[in-house]
């Protein structure tokens, strides 16, 4: 990959993992929106983040996703989302879309 076309991987990266505790965010090394970040809008974002439905912007791309990054990594610390709104107190949910903590720590 050419360094220009490595570049916007890697201050997507950047914006993703700033505040850890290293540069390898997560347990497997350093995480890539395909290998990292694409699985988990897959399962817990993209229900509602692709084009014809009520969210705002898609999240299918990398593209789509990287002029989000600041408020995607805001919102997902602040748990607004994904939203959910079930108390976890009450039991476990089949459709659960909260975000695990090592979910977290990659965005």
């Amino acid at each position: 990959m050419s360094g220009r076309k490595a570049f916007p991987l890697l201050l997507f990266f950047y914006a993703f993992c700033v505040g850890t505790e290293s540069a390898r965010c997560g347990e497997g090394g350093p995480v890539t929106f395909w290998k990292g970040i694409a699985p988990i809008f897959q399962r817990n974002c993209q229900s509602c983040n692709h084009p014809g439905t009520i969210a705002p912007m898609a999240l299918l791309t990398y593209e789509e996703a990287r002029p989000y990054a600041k408020s995607i990594r805001k919102s997902v610390a602040e748990r607004s989302m994904p939203p959910w709104h079930a108390d976890p107190k009450i039991g476990k949910f089949k459709n659960d879309r909260r975000l695990s903590d090592g979910d977290l720590k990659k965005i």
